[in-house]
């Protein structure tokens, strides 16, 4: 049941973020609460959850403020968090990552704007360094080209990898 529950949360999650670019707060914080009421009640543990939800919370909450990730793409890792916990979350945040980024470079590279990618790489990696050597942390938009990336369709995807492989 448990896995079921996460699976068609990620699928609405994916459906939304592709249709209209968002993930909606209902979902990601419903999936959040499930995956703790599920694991203290039926599963490994509060403490399961909670260490979920911290893990995905770290792991996604700097790439949001860094403008990598929208804000319901980092509170649906944390949902993902919430019911495989921390040792999970780690690897699915890191496929999650690299599938992105796969799939980020065959975009641009079919629309001829591999240059452009990197062009933006060197110049946002030398924006973040400035900031981060300031302690600066707050977060600022960032222009990007096109609608970016469905991130919560390569979270989903990483997810039911990662299920399928354990």
């Amino acid at each position: 049941m448990t896995v079921s529950v996460l699976l068609a949360g990620l699928l609405i999650g994916s459906y939304t973020d592709l249709k209209d670019r968002i993930v909606p707060n209902w979902l990601t914080f419903g999936l959040i609460f499930l995956g703790v009421v599920i694991n203290t009640l039926a599963g490994p543990g509060l403490l399961f959850s909670l260490a979920g939800i911290a893990a995905g919370f770290i792991l996604s909450y700097p790439v949001y403020l860094f403008c990598g990730v929208g804000a319901g793409d980092a509170k649906l890792m944390i949902a993902v968090g919430a019911f495989l916990g921390f040792q999970s979350i780690i690897i699915i945040a890191i496929l999650s990552a690299l599938i992105n980024g796969i799939c980020s470079i065959i975009v641009l590279a079919k629309q001829g704007k591999l240059k452009d990618l990197m062009t933006f790489t060197v110049s946002h990696g030398a924006y973040l360094y400035a900031k981060t050597s300031i302690q600066d942390f707050s977060k600022e938009e960032i222009p990007m080209y096109g609608k970016g990336q469905p991130f919560a369709v390569y979270v989903a995807l990483s997810t039911i990898g990662f299920l399928l492989w354990r």
